[in-house]
């Protein structure tokens, strides 16, 4: 994370010369946590703990999650199109099957209870 830190000379509340530390921080392509694994978002002058749900918008708004990652629990194997598949693994020169591309490349389908997903 990059901080520039500025220093500015300025009269305190005893009338003495004195600085303050100004610090500029750049919002960052990331989502961090803390260790508690609590995630807060800076909203004018403090910081705001997000639910779970306004955790997930942030990391897809900055990138790091994809909504095409996100699995959707009621689907079935039959909810894939085999054949545009197909086309595309050709395309790329893939030479297994579908079902093969989609077991092996980012975990497309899953196994549940013997049945792909």
């Amino acid at each position: 994370m990059k901080v520039e830190i500025e220093k500015v000379q300025c009269i305190d509340f005893k009338g003495r010369e004195n600085h303050v530390l100004l610090m500029h921080i750049e919002p960052s392509m990331e989502v961090h946590a803390n260790q508690a694994d609590e995630v807060f978002m800076r909203v004018g002058n403090k910081s705001k703990k997000l639910a779970f749900e306004e955790r997930m918008q942030l990391m897809y708004d900055k990138g790091e999650r994809f909504f095409e990652d996100k699995p959707v629990p009621e689907a079935d194997i039959e909810d894939i199109d085999l054949a545009f598949v197909e086309k595309y693994i050709a395309q790329i020169g893939y030479s297994k099957t579908a079902m093969e591309y989609l077991r092996e490349n980012k975990g497309f389908i899953k196994e549940k209870m013997g049945k792909c997903r």
